[in-house]
């Protein structure tokens, strides 16, 4: 397998970014975790985050929230935002039209190469679940628990529901 370099601060460019511009990510609280080539994580959007948003050059944000986050069209490079709010439960998945929902539209706009935020309230639970969904049908090969290892090395805290994180482990088992 070929490691990506997921550095924020090289991925997608051609040229090295400049001193200011890395001095200007370095003051940056990072609220904002990558976990993939162009898939990122975060906790609701507000407006403290909005500059991220337009440093990372997010495109599409995918919501979980059953609490509606602020209009982020036009915040950044932001063209797309689709709301599939479901709750963080111990106890159930989300169903199966809600994950498809969400884990398609990913897929399809990072087939376009564009950065896409998948958020919740803390970007630890529920979009982890879809992050690690998402990751699971764009690397077939990967084991699911290496899906789960992966995004808690990335975004600490992530999929501390346990049924969550058993669901992701479970997917892309070994023939």
């Amino acid at each position: 397998m070929v490691e990506a370099n997921l550095d924020i601060r090289t991925v997608g460019r051609t040229k090295e970014p400049s001193k200011r511009q890395i001095a200007k990510w370095d003051k940056i609280k990072p609220t904002i975790s990558q976990v993939d080539w162009n898939l990122f994580l975060s906790g609701f959007p507000d407006e403290e985050m909005f500059d991220q948003l337009r440093i990372f050059g997010i495109r599409s944000v995918i919501s979980c929230t059953l609490t509606p986050p602020p209009d982020l069209i036009g915040v950044g490079s932001i063209r797309y935002v689709l709301r599939v709010p479901f709750e963080d439960d111990v106890g159930n998945l989300p169903d199966k039209e809600t994950m498809e929902l969400a884990v398609i539209a990913a897929l399809d706009k990072l087939e376009q190469d564009e950065r896409v935020l998948i958020h919740c309230m803390y970007g630890l639970n529920r979009s982890a679940l879809v992050a690690g969904t998402v990751m699971a049908a764009r690397h077939p090969e990967m084991l699911g628990a290496d899906i789960v290892k992966q995004i808690k090395e990335r975004r600490s805290g992530a999929l501390h529901n346990p049924l969550y994180s058993y669901a992701v482990s479970q997917l892309n088992p070994v023939d």
